[in-house]
């Protein structure tokens, strides 16, 4: 270990852990994503597939916006 290493542990910085927190940060961040374009995929096949599940969705995404929009309206 050289002494610039020594000093950085010492003042309390640790290049190794920002390293590996920033690569974990990102990877977790990528992760979600992904997950999240996979469902929207997923529902948007369904949607197209069977119409039916399609009209239940607009009609719940309805219902939920009616009711935000109210609970808004109220404060």
């Amino acid at each position: 270990m050289s002494l610039a290493e020594s000093e950085e542990l010492l003042n309390g910085r640790n290049p190794d852990a920002e390293t590996f927190g920033f690569w974990y940060g990102l990877g977790k961040g990528l992760l979600k994503v992904s997950i999240w374009v996979a469902v929207i995929a997923a529902v948007s096949y369904l949607c197209v597939a069977v119409p039916a599940i399609g009209w239940a969705l607009a009609g719940g995404v309805l219902v939920y916006a009616i009711v935000e929009i109210s609970k808004a309206g109220k404060k």
